[in-house]
């Protein structure tokens, strides 16, 4: 029994929607933690945990990532969510 649930967690299709849901979820993060900055901000702090932008550029399309601790909380939601799909 155990060994056929390895099976499916294994699944193409399954990994392709934990890709997704992973890269949501950092997303969301990212957003989420800038949205905290900016409100600390509008407070008269500061605070900027930020790294990056950190991605690539091929000449036709480039894709940036600000990589914060926002980031890095989405993905342990993303694993989450996941399991509870």
């Amino acid at each position: 029994m155990l060994q056929s649930s390895i099976v499916k967690a294994s699944n193409k299709a399954n990994r392709t929607v934990l890709i997704k849901v992973l890269l949501l979820a950092c997303l969301v993060g990212t957003l989420g933690w800038d949205l905290v900055e900016r409100i600390v901000h509008v407070a008269g702090l500061s605070l900027s945990l930020q790294a990056g932008p950190v991605g690539f550029d091929i000449g036709v399309i480039q894709v940036y990532v600000r990589i914060n601790p926002g980031t890095l909380l989405g993905i342990p939601a993303g694993f989450l969510v996941y399991r509870n799909l």
